[in-house]
């Protein structure tokens, strides 16, 4: 609770319970003092000028009083911002315009972007050949970053990827880690891990493992340049 503005709650009660005759409250601002900043409802502006309009009578400001501490207690309750956690922060590395070079060819251009207020990031894949795909990246219950990967071609094996933040390695890389099916191979593990490197480069490499991550194959190896260096 704000104890700065419990206090003041009690030194406005307590001059007016001293007062003898019945008092017109006058100011929004002296009682806005009790309520917190971020209580900008409807509900509490129409309770501050119905304060401004009625006599506050001795005896009922303990009332008056009970009621700024109700209102101050929720101020503890107000939702925390994504945008102030540092859990969210995970893939701000990422975040921009990029075009994407394999072996030094163009393979597509990708666009990372943090959206809902910072609480996700989406991922916007265009590929020279056409190719198209989105990926929506956001934190679940349990505090754990998760990738839900689809493309045009969603019914077919490989078109839709689901992953998890498996852990972060010394050097900055993020990996995301899934489990999915093959109708030739069976289960097989789909990994993807993204690595800042030089001049503001990322480095995403994309590998599978069909004997439980014994042995790893790259299928995607490419360098991000950001499309303003570009």
């Amino acid at each position: 609770m704000n104890l700065k503005r419990t206090r003041r709650c009690h030194m406005i009660c307590a001059h007016y319970t001293l007062m003898e005759e019945p008092l017109l409250v006058k100011t929004w601002k002296e009682w806005r003092l009790c309520i917190p900043k971020n209580s900008s409802t409807r509900f509490v502006r129409h309770l501050g000028h119905l304060l401004m309009e009625v006599k506050v009578k001795v005896g009922q400001c303990s009332v008056l009083l009970l009621l700024c501490l109700s209102i101050a207690v929720a101020e503890d309750a107000a939702p925390e911002k994504c945008t102030e956690m540092q859990i969210y922060g995970l893939l701000d590395f990422w975040v921009g315009d990029w075009v994407v070079y394999s072996d030094e060819d163009k393979v597509g251009e990708n666009k990372i972007e943090k959206i809902l207020e910072g609480c996700a990031v989406m991922e916007h894949w265009q590929g020279v050949g056409g190719g198209e795909g989105k990926s929506l990246f956001f934190v679940d219950t349990n505090g754990t970053w998760k990738q839900v990967w689809v493309t045009a071609w969603a019914a077919n094996p490989g078109g839709v990827k689901e992953k998890t933040h498996v852990f972060t390695l010394p050097n900055e890389a993020v990996r995301f880690q899934g489990l999915l099916q093959h109708p030739d191979v069976g289960t097989y593990l789909d990994r993807t891990t993204l690595t800042p490197i030089e001049k503001g480069r990322i480095r995403q490499v994309i590998e599978t493992s069909t004997d439980s991550g014994e042995t790893w194959k790259k299928t995607f190896d490419a360098i991000y340049v950001r499309a303003d260096l570009h």
